[in-house]
């Protein structure tokens, strides 16, 4: 009896040996177990600082994706000045500043201007809104809220933000000029020391794989550089246009409104040209009084003739070179970028989704095209041998069952 018990106590007994078995014990864990719950470990640290930190340096990378794009956007003018014998790091600094030269050209010709038309336009728009509502009311009979109904929302839903932008509006012009010199530099090196860039990234690469990916890199810089160059050009010359046409029809606030239809036109795909043109037209329409419909429908035959001269003539010449991206996924990316990260996520989609589109063009594998009609026609004709089978299937059913019934008369 006491030997039962001395065993089963000794049974009981709990050592080291018994959580940590000899690597020949049956027992033993297979090795791999441990290193995959070390690795399992590490990976969940890993993901937790990088999401903790890419919360924190939003902004950072932020900048890094303008300034990529932007150097991409440079690059062209880059190549160009180095045809004429200018080394790498001087032609980006020549283009660099050639580009500041007409920004700080166009903010000092236009920019008092533009912020004056900005604030009365903002102004007024309650009043261009009550203008329009009560003229649909008296002609089409039908309510629509009004302004005092639409600012109150605005201001419960974005009161928090507007508080926010009024406490750091004193920190606004220091952090501008950081933030644009970051950007001048991180376009420099981008563009300056491209090449060391990917050799960098390229030597990490077998020597099977560094082939294709500087021919990834190459062709990805120009098909964007060139996307973002087209829609830039695009931009300016329907800014010119437009702000020629209200002006000269006497339409107020023209430069806001041309602003507003160049970049929003060129920027957001499919319906940014309808937005473009119906804020100049509405405007035209709630401020001109009795020659407001009259100035509207001149100004919306302009735009619409402008936009196919645009399209069937302009953007060819300009667009050689350019990424040629399907219209529906352009407009849902910029809908989500600007839902995840607001304006500047909106302007950043295209770039974003023109770089991921020539990567998978070049990377992803490609299938020669089926005969899509050839196909359906096969299908449906399949689909008509089959239903005819069924029914002439079911058809003999039903005679051999009355076959197999037995007669009255018998």
């Amino acid at each position: 009896m006491e030997n039962e018990k001395d065993f089963v106590t000794s049974e009981r007994k709990v050592g080291i040996q018994s959580i940590f078995p000899d690597q020949n014990d049956p027992k033993h864990p297979p090795i791999w177990l441990s290193r995959a719950i070390l690795w399992c470990i590490l990976a969940f640290f890993v993901a937790y600082f990088a999401w903790t930190s890419f919360s924190k340096l939003t902004e950072v990378v932020t900048i890094v994706l303008i300034s990529f794009f932007f150097a991409m956007a440079l690059e062209p003018a880059v190549e160009f000045f180095e045809k004429f014998g200018i080394n790498k790091k001087l032609a980006t600094i020549v283009s660099i500043i050639i580009a500041l030269i007409i920004v700080t050209a166009a903010i000092l010709m236009f920019g008092s201007i533009l912020i004056e038309q900005i604030v009365a336009l903002l102004q007024t728009l309650p009043d261009i809104y009550a203008t329009i509502s009560t003229y649909i009311s008296d002609t089409f009979h039908f309510q629509i809220p009004s302004n005092t109904d639409l600012i109150r929302t605005a201001l419960d839903k974005y009161a928090e933000q507007l508080g926010t932008t009024v406490v750091f509006a004193s920190f606004g012009l220091f952090t501008f000029v950081i933030d644009l010199l970051t950007i001048v530099l991180v376009v420099y090196f981008l563009c300056a020391e491209g090449d060391q860039f990917r050799a960098s990234i390229a030597k990490w690469l077998p020597s099977s794989k560094q082939r294709n990916f500087i021919r990834i890199y190459t062709i990805t810089q120009a098909k964007v550089g060139g996307f973002l160059g087209s829609r830039i050009i695009l931009a300016v010359i329907s800014i010119t246009f437009t702000s020629i046409v209200c002006s000269t029809l006497g339409i107020p606030y023209w430069l806001a409104l041309a602003v507003f239809m160049g970049v929003v036109g060129q920027f957001i795909p499919t319906v940014g040209v309808y937005i473009g043109c119906a804020l100049p037209i509405l405007v035209a329409f709630a401020s001109k009084g009795a020659d407001g419909p009259r100035i509207a429908l001149i100004l919306l035959v302009i735009l619409v003739v402008y936009q196919n001269i645009e399209n069937m003539f302009i953007m060819p010449i300009v667009s050689q070179e350019a990424l040629d991206l399907n219209a529906a996924v352009a407009f849902i990316s910029v809908l989500s970028f600007g839902y995840m990260f607001g304006p500047l996520g909106a302007f950043l989609a295209l770039p974003v989704v023109a770089t991921a589109a020539t990567v998978l063009k070049l990377v992803g594998a490609k299938y020669e095209t089926i005969d899509i009609g050839a196909m359906q026609v096969l299908q449906k004709n399949e689909l008509k041998e089959m239903r005819t089978q069924q029914d002439a299937e079911e058809k003999a059913a039903k005679e051999q069952k009355k076959a197999a019934r037995p007669h009255p008369d018998k």
